[in-house]
């Protein structure tokens, strides 16, 4: 079943917050809810939301089109707003373990705030970021549309390392391993960044998002509906699953399955082999998904719509 959340627009996948989800979509309606569905809290956000939110410190950060991050609390009030005058890439990155939130804006900047609204640092990148900043163990990792990857020291936002692939990118957030950094570039190549190595593989159809971890192996999805699956080394291809529209959605790994969405459709693969495990279509296209378990989703839709959506009876 589903709830439509009085949504007016593109809503964002829904996060882990206080004790249930939180959500947000293109007219700024916002709520709060549990696995069944209801809705104890909502509010209306004062411009829509422009991606995914962030929780950490008991305090939601959501990105908005024309008012900065805006911060809330569990009861979805208002705590303080970090202003950045520009829009801001894709999703905010909150780290539990210390309380605090990274966004990246196309006004060439990465900011980090704490749970109270106040500025901790700002680094500057060399042009505009659409996507998201990740953490590792050397600090906060960013890459520009020119494809430069910045780290900074996640203290105080002082540079680590920079490393230009000569790739423009897009909408690839950083995917951080043990000993390497991956990036889809905009002419969907996957780009692996070592501490002393770099492997760029071929061209291939557009990236639609960042790649994700899944059983041991690096998976991207492409604009042209293709999921494609890569060892970690980035050389060699796994497999390859058409799913005939074009991806809509950020990947998904829960388990041993990686979720995706194309149109209006949510697919349920297996992470090792690719091959569906089962499919369902929906009302309206597919925007976000998130895992309450290996069998049972929940899925967002730009018609504003959450649905909680669970595997066929027959299947585990």
């Amino acid at each position: 079943g589903y709830d439509n959340a009085d949504g007016r627009g593109k809503r964002a996948a829904p996060i882990r917050a206080a004790a249930g989800y939180f959500t947000a979509d293109a007219s700024g309606n916002a709520i709060l809810f549990d696995d069944e569905g209801n809705i104890p809290r909502r509010t209306q956000l004062p411009s829509g939301a422009l991606g995914g939110a962030g929780f950490a410190g008991g305090t939601i950060a959501v990105p908005t089109a024309n008012h900065g991050v805006v911060l809330l609390d569990a009861d979805l009030r208002e705590k303080a707003r970090v202003p950045l005058g520009t829009v801001i890439g894709a999703n905010i990155t909150a780290d539990e373990r210390s309380g605090r939130f990274y966004a990246a804006s196309a006004a060439r900047e990465v900011v980090a705030f704490d749970a109270d609204g106040r500025v901790l640092w700002r680094a500057a990148t060399d042009t505009g970021v659409l996507s998201s900043p990740s953490i590792s163990r050397r600090g906060v990792v960013a890459v520009d549309q020119a494809g430069t990857v910045f780290v900074y020291d996640e203290r105080n936002g002082s540079p680590v390392s920079r490393f230009a692939t000569g790739s423009p990118v897009r909408l690839s957030t950083p995917l951080v391993g043990d000993d390497s950094t991956y990036i889809a570039a905009a002419d969907g190549a996957l780009e692996v960044i070592g501490a002393s190595t770099f492997y760029r593989g071929p061209r291939t159809a557009s990236a639609a998002a960042g790649p994700i971890f899944a059983e041991g192996a690096v998976v991207v999805p492409y604009k042209n509906g293709d999921v494609v699956a890569y060892t970690v080394s980035g050389r060699k291809e796994l497999w390859r699953k058409p799913l005939g529209a074009p991806i809509t959605s950020e990947l998904f790994a829960a388990g041993d399955r990686v979720c995706a969405g194309a149109g209006a459709d949510l697919f349920v693969l297996r992470s090792s082999t690719g091959a569906t495990l089962w499919s369902r279509r929906l009302p309206a296209t597919v925007t976000g998904i998130r895992a309450i378990s290996a069998s049972d989703f929940l899925v967002t839709t730009d018609h504003g719509e959450v649905m909680r959506v669970a595997a066929p009876p027959a299947l585990p």
